[in-house]
């Protein structure tokens, strides 16, 4: 007669996942049924002999894992988990040759065939965040020593429909030269209109004297005239409207995705310059400071702390300009004087909101 086989609870059966739970009752009189628990935590009624003699090593799972590793060859295309470097791969493979502005543009073997993603990951690594893939020469083809992962910023930067323009030793197209004398791209378009050619209608100064810059908040109105000291800040009270002086810059608070659709954003953009679609930086006669990224979602603390040290940087390279600082941060933003003010601690040449005072003065003054 067969010894009975005796096993505890949380034994484990050799060459297996499984683990001994309990005894069930027989389902053939002649064999014996138990409980297991797997590996990877299902638990199974199996006959208790094919599992000791191997013919049942795990709740199915092994054979799925085995299936599964033998069709991948880098994981990297899942359907619902796709990585940002296989995306852009298939997506550059299906535009190369065939969209109507890419007929031109080969893919190099290397980036082709079975390891074509492979090699194309060894060769431009994981797709950063915010970047997609860039051809530096665009007569050139997609190739290794001729793609980098860049931002949308760069990309706009490297387009062959891109119109540059040489003032100077400088070489520069159209949009940085805007950003870089402070002009909107759509007052240099409306001077070509007018008959100015491109030079001109970038390099003639702004006339500020016909422009209606009143703030539409009340029905007084103060007239700020710029101070002969350069080293400390001013007040203004929030209840007043403004006609600014001609080298106050309007500061304002902004979204990286440049929607300047409300409040003093809007402003900017009827009054000052301010151009949809930046969203931050000088723009004419204004200056925009982001709270709010290009979901329209508000800033941490952190990341407003930066564009604010930016924004003092820009005071500081800039001496003979004047800056009006609305309540940046405190409006659609949410957040409290108390939190933003004191980001601008040490400001010169600036008007700040009376309700600032006391988070930007200093205590022994």
């Amino acid at each position: 007669m067969a010894v009975r086989i005796n096993l505890t609870k949380g034994d484990r059966i050799p060459n297996t996942r499984l683990c001994y739970i309990e005894d069930i009752d027989r389902i053939n009189i002649k064999r014996r049924h138990a409980k297991f628990i797997c590996d990877c935590g299902n638990i199974i009624e199996r006959d208790l002999n094919w599992v000791r003699f191997g013919n049942i090593t795990s709740c199915g799972c092994f054979k799925t894992q085995e299936i599964v590793k033998k069709n991948i060859k880098h994981g990297n295309s899942f359907r619902k988990n796709q990585s940002g470097a296989y995306r852009s791969w298939s997506a550059l493979k299906q535009r190369a040759g065939v969209s109507k502005n890419y007929e031109h543009v080969t893919i190099h073997d290397r980036w082709l065939g079975d390891n074509g993603f492979i090699n194309f990951l060894k060769d431009m690594g994981e797709r950063p965040k915010g970047h997609s893939i860039e051809r530096l020469d665009n007569s050139k083809g997609y190739e290794p020593s001729n793609c980098i992962w860049a931002t949308q910023y760069l990309q706009s930067r490297n387009k062959s429909s891109n119109v540059f323009l040489t003032i100077g030793n400088n070489t520069k197209c159209i949009m940085d030269w805007c950003t870089d004398k402070g002009i909107s791209y759509q007052l240099v378009k409306q001077r070509r209109k007018k008959g100015l050619t491109l030079m001109e209608a970038i390099t003639k100064p702004i006339d500020t004297s016909k422009q209606n810059n009143r703030c539409k908040l009340k029905n007084k109105i103060m007239y700020i005239d710029l101070p002969d000291e350069d080293n400390s800040f001013y007040l203004y009270n929030e209840n007043w409207k403004y006609d600014l002086n001609k080298l106050l810059i309007f500061t304002f608070g902004s979204n990286l995705l440049g929607r300047h659709g409300a409040s003093a954003a809007k402003h900017a953009v009827l009054n000052y310059h301010a151009v949809y679609g930046i969203g931050k930086g000088i723009q004419g006669g204004s200056y925009a400071i982001p709270t709010k990224d290009r979901k329209i979602k508000t800033l941490p603390l952190t990341d407003i702390k930066k564009h604010v040290d930016d924004f003092l940087q820009y005071i500081d390279d800039h001496p003979n300009i004047y800056f009006f600082v609305t309540a940046v941060g405190t409006g659609l933003a949410g957040y409290k004087d108390i939190e933003i003010a004191p980001m601008f601690k040490g400001a010169k040449r600036c008007w700040f909101p009376k309700s600032w005072e006391k988070y930007i003065k200093d205590k022994n003054e």
